[in-house]
């Protein structure tokens, strides 16, 4: 919807369905296109270890994908917005979307996605752990934390306590994950009411 992989010379393209193309958090499954002979491979391993889609969840996601122009366009239109309030906010020392021209790669983010940069971002809380805990307490009611993403709903995850918790502090910091990185997945709520949001959890005391 947002950008065709195998247009730009991708032999292979993985998705995991369970996120945007379903797009309600209540799928899993995914995807893979590409050549024939690579797929039947595939496919093969599929059936063997028993990895196939029921039908339920089949239906669930094409009945998703009715809605993913829609619910795209909104997401990365919402995450533009709520990423520019971010990068003005006197708590936040670092925003990471495509979307911002102060983004070291948004000239490339406008060439291969033009029709948006999608609903996901990242932002840094001054004041570490702490800061983060004390705005996910705030949050809980309306932003809840959740380590998947891609869901209808915006929600807020912690990369150094989920996905890379198992690294040192010093690997970590290799790829720019600190202890105030969180990570939020924009949903199709009104983006006034994820800024007043924000806003009031990065004003709560650490």
């Amino acid at each position: 919807c947002l950008i065709r992989p195998i247009e730009h010379g991708a032999t292979l393209v993985w998705h995991s369905v369970s996120k945007y193309l379903n797009g309600h958090g209540d799928v899993m499954a995914g995807v893979v296109v590409g050549p024939h002979g690579l797929l039947r491979k595939i496919r093969a391993m599929s059936s063997l270890y028993g990895v196939n889609a029921n039908p339920f969840e089949s239906w669930l996601a094409s009945r998703g994908l009715r809605t993913l122009p829609l619910r795209m366009e909104r997401v990365s239109q919402t995450a533009l917005t709520v990423a520019a309030f971010l990068e003005q906010h006197p708590r936040v020392t670092k925003v990471f979307y495509p979307g911002l021209a102060s983004h070291p790669d948004h000239a490339l983010a406008q060439r291969l996605l033009p029709r948006g940069c999608g609903g996901m971002l990242a932002f840094e809380v001054a004041g570490g752990r702490s800061a983060v805990d004390a705005l996910f307490r705030a949050l809980a009611e309306v932003i809840p934390f959740s380590p998947t993403l891609a869901d209808a709903r915006t929600t807020v995850s912690y990369p150094a306590g989920t996905s890379h918790k198992f690294m040192t502090a010093a690997e970590r910091a290799t790829y720019g994950i600190g202890d105030g990185l969180v990570r939020l997945s924009i949903g199709l709520e009104d983006p006034a009411d994820l800024q007043r949001d924000l806003e009031r959890g990065l004003d709560a005391p650490a």
